[in-house]
C-alpha cells in the first residue's frame, strides 16, 4: 500500500498496488456492497409511500438505511412534507460507488490512467452460447 498525505501531512487514504487477488476482492467487495446498500435505500424509499407496510419489511431497512439518511435529513430539511434529503443521499452514494469502481484503475508517474482491469461478465459467456445455439 502506498499511502497519500494532504498538505497538513494527514494520511489520505491509499492505493493497492498490481494485479492481485486482494485488490479483486477488495475492490469488487466495495463495490458490490454499495450497490446492495443503494438497491436497500431504493427499497426504504418505495415502502415509505405505503403508510400501512408490513413492518417485517419496514423495521429491518429502516434500521439499515435511516442512520444515513438522517445525515442528510440535517442538511436538507423536509419542504411541505416532501424529504428531499434522498437525493443528495443518492449523490453522495453514486460518487462513492464510482470512486470504488475506478479504485483499480493504474496510473502512470504522469498522473494518466494507464488501463483499469476488466470486469469479467459471467454472464455474457452465457448469452452467447444461447445465441449459437438458436442460431442452428
Amino acid at each position: 500500500m502506498v499511502p497519500i498525505r494532504g498538505s497538513n501531512n494527514k494520511f489520505l487514504g491509499a492505493m493497492i498496488p498490481g494485479d492481485s487477488a486482494v485488490e479483486v476482492v477488495l475492490t469488487s467487495g466495495l463495490f458490490s456492497t454499495l450497490n446492495i446498500y443503494n438497491t436497500l435505500l431504493i427499497g426504504r424509499l418505495i415502502v415509505t409511500w405505503f403508510p400501512a407496510a408490513p413492518q417485517q419489511i419496514v423495521y429491518p431497512l429502516a434500521t439499515i438505511c435511516d442512520p444515513y439518511l438522517n445525515l442528510f435529513r440535517g442538511i436538507i430539511p423536509p419542504l411541505g412534507g416532501l424529504d428531499l434529503s434522498p437525493i443528495l443521499a443518492f449523490t453522495a452514494l453514486n460518487f462513492f460507488t464510482s470512486t470504488a469502481a475506478a479504485l483499480p484503475a493504474q496510473i502512470d508517474g504522469d498522473g494518466n490512467i494507464v488501463g483499469v482491469p476488466e470486469k469479467k461478465n459471467v454472464f455474457k459467456g452465457l448469452f452467447a452460447e444461447k445465441k449459437k445455439e438458436e442460431k442452428r
